[in-house]
């Protein structure tokens, strides 16, 4: 697919104020951050692309309820816990596929997909918790200690509720 039709098909979802949009296999190589005006966007799946990085503007879609990454290549966790902000409706994230992932369990990973959230916790809250206790992992096996946690921009509550630790795992889908 070219960029003009990812283009088109974001234009698209936004004049029909679609509640999902489907970018996959498109060889997306940088994050379209057009996507980030679907204020409407309940489901986007990005997954079998060529993404390295989550944009920042990810934050933006406040009703995106499951995000589909599989299949990328996504390297690290902190761009992706900023981004996930304000995803206060998050619900399902998969990593699958992705290098990041490696650092996750099978159960982590299917954790992300479909949360059990502890009581007075939301599933973008265990989520993020998730992500932020795999950095927290992967600095402390690399020798850098807490230093892994402050790369999430200090995202210690979404949407008012503290997160709990955890550790990371992959997010994916097929």
């Amino acid at each position: 697919m070219t960029d003009g039709e990812t283009s088109l098909a974001i234009r698209h979802a936004r004049r029909a104020h679609d509640k999902r949009l489907d970018l996959s296999n498109r060889q997306l190589r940088t994050w379209p951050v057009e996507v980030s005006s679907l204020s409407d966007l309940a489901e986007l799946d990005l997954s079998r692309n060529a993404l390295n990085s989550v944009d920042p503007s990810l934050s933006q879609l406040a009703n995106l309820e499951v995000l589909n990454l599989s299949g990328n290549q996504l390297i690290g966790f902190a761009d992706l816990v900023e981004a996930m902000s304000g995803l206060e409706r998050l619900r399902s994230l998969i990593l699958d596929g992705n290098p990041c992932a490696m650092q996750l369990s099978p159960e982590r990973l299917r954790e992300l997909q479909n949360p059990q959230p502890k009581p007075g916790s939301t599933p973008a809250q265990t989520i993020s918790s998730i992500l932020q206790g795999a950095m927290a992992d992967l600095g402390a096996t690399m020798g850098f200690g807490s230093a892994a946690s402050t790369l999430g921009g200090g995202l210690g509550s979404l949407g008012g509720g503290s997160l709990g630790s955890g550790g990371l795992g992959s997010l994916g889908g097929g």
